[in-house]
């Protein structure tokens, strides 16, 4: 299993990863001894200096780790109704779930808004997210773009 490296896709690697995941994730961190210490916040950003005021003060310095949500797809019509549209995300392809999950036509996706969904030796399933990661992907599945 040489040339790859576990949980290549999520930042954390190796013991780092694993105590992330066993402390961190939201189905176990309330049980997590972690969570003694830890005060998740969560806020939108029109109320950010506000929350970072109230649960902050004192803070010299903040450093925001924060994750990637793709913006919702724009609404997508034929005639006068509205396609509900999936991503695969093996082939860059969306799909018309309203027809059984049809190719649309000359629709395809990649980038950071639609990454490869890889899949490593031990069956980990993560989407590949780096710049070389997106070529790599690119290069693959785009010859096969109508």
């Amino acid at each position: 299993m040489d040339g790859w490296t576990l949980r290549d896709n999520t930042g954390l690697k190796g013991e780092v990863a694993q105590w992330a995941k066993n402390n961190l994730e939201p189905e176990r961190f309330k049980d997590s001894p972690v969570s003694a210490c830890v005060t998740p916040i969560a806020y939108d950003m029109v109320h950010e200096s506000e929350t970072f005021e109230e649960h902050l003060t004192g803070c010299d310095y903040i450093v925001q780790a924060i994750g990637y949500r793709r913006d919702p797809l724009p609404r997508l019509k034929r005639g006068v109704g509205t396609i509900e549209v999936d991503y695969d995300r093996l082939t860059g392809a969306f799909l018309d779930m309203g027809q059984n999950g049809e190719k649309i036509p000359g629709l395809y996706g990649a980038g950071i808004a639609f990454p490869e969904k890889v899949t490593d030796p031990h069956g980990n399933v993560e989407y590949a997210v780096g710049m070389w990661k997106f070529m790599r992907y690119m290069k693959r599945v785009s010859c096969d773009w109508n």
